[in-house]
């Protein structure tokens, strides 16, 4: 099969990631490239994907980086046009190409892509990593679905979300490659792994570690350098790694007591808790969102009602005492890349007729 990935344009697919959407969507373009797919990946300059057809295209994330932080003004308004010019690229190239593709499958939760794909090829999917909160996401999204683009999400939480605004809505949970997820019998310390913003809650895992006396290591690549350098001083006391090579992220879960997730949002899926759990650290997170979908307690961690710190306390405590073989299993059961790759090949054949 022939396919065609766009990704989003916020940053560079390469490694070091920005975020769990762009690690997932290289492991997505691998494993398809793996299985025998023929695989283009539509995406910022700099991005590179072994075994992958990586066009280069001349888009500079950085040239409208004020919209990525949701900015107003006169800058935020050049951004979002600059924006809008790197998706009319991307699909003019779509286009040009068509006859090359059998599907093309976007991952960028912007509005343009939905609209521009539209008239771009005939099988058009759409994963929606996000919830609608964004009225223009949402009414782009909807008006694709209604001109025959499949939409797909990641959790049954995400699903239910989307289902008021769209109808059924496909659910493809996403995977983790677990061959490269290593497990370590020596475990120290508490760790937090996420982008430096404020929903993904690194104050309040820094809080949780100095209630309870205990060292915390961050891996928080920075996403918003005003809000990174208005936390700096809270993040002072502690080892911050910023963002380092994934192999580097899964060697630092692998070593950890405890990954703790004390999100401040309704996180969609959680792809760094299925990472950790995979290295057999169990993951203690507030239970918003798709979290409860992801974190068994008393299995692969505890869940904790959101905003209780002395719960997240109590309950880091606790999970190192879990068995972390056990803990693993549960994730690659689960949450496995392989049956994600597969399922993915199932819907775009079911799309194109196969």
């Amino acid at each position: 099969m022939r396919v065609a990935l766009v990704a989003p344009l916020v940053s560079a697919i390469a490694d070091p990631f920005l975020g769990g959407s762009q690690a997932l969507l290289a492991d997505l373009a691998t494993g398809l490239a793996e299985a025998g797919h023929a695989v283009t990946l539509f995406a910022a300059d700099g991005s590179q994907v072994a075994g992958v057809e990586v066009p280069r295209l001349g888009i500079d994330p950085a040239s409208f980086a004020a919209a990525r932080h949701g900015l107003r003004g006169p800058d935020a308004a050049t951004a979002a046009s600059q924006q809008r010019l790197a998706f009319m690229r991307v699909a003019y190239e779509v286009r040009r190409r068509r006859s090359e593709f059998d599907v093309v499958h976007n991952h960028a939760f912007d509005p343009d892509p939905f609209e521009l794909l539209a008239e771009a090829h005939a099988h058009v999917v759409h994963t929606l990593h996000l919830p609608p909160a964004s009225g223009p996401v949402a009414d782009a999204a909807r008006q694709a679905a209604e001109k025959g683009a499949v939409l797909v999400t990641v959790s049954n939480w995400a699903a239910a979300t989307w289902q008021p605004l769209v109808g059924a809505i496909e659910v493809i949970r996403n995977g983790v490659p677990g061959s490269k997820i290593p497990v370590s019998p020596e475990k120290s310390g508490w760790l937090f792994v996420g982008r430096l913003a404020p929903e993904k809650g690194a104050l309040e895992a820094v809080a949780a570690a100095e209630l309870a006396g205990r060292p915390i290591r961050l891996i928080a690549p920075v996403y918003d350098a005003g809000y990174a350098e208005q936390v700096r001083p809270q993040l002072a006391k502690h080892e911050v790694l910023g963002a380092i090579p994934r192999a580097a992220v899964f060697a630092e879960m692998a070593r950890a007591q405890v990954l703790l997730m004390p999100v401040k949002w309704d996180e969609p899926f959680g792809l760094t808790a299925v990472e950790a759990m995979a290295a057999g650290t169990p993951v203690v997170a507030y239970a918003r969102g798709a979290l409860p979908e992801i974190v068994a307690s008393g299995i692969s961690g505890f869940l904790v009602a959101p905003g209780d710190l002395h719960g997240l306390v109590a309950a880091a405590e606790r999970a190192p005492g879990l068995d972390p073989a056990r803990c693993r299993a549960w994730a690659l059961e689960r949450f496995d890349l392989d049956r994600m790759i597969e399922d993915h090949v199932r819907l775009y054949a079911t799309l194109i007729g196969e």
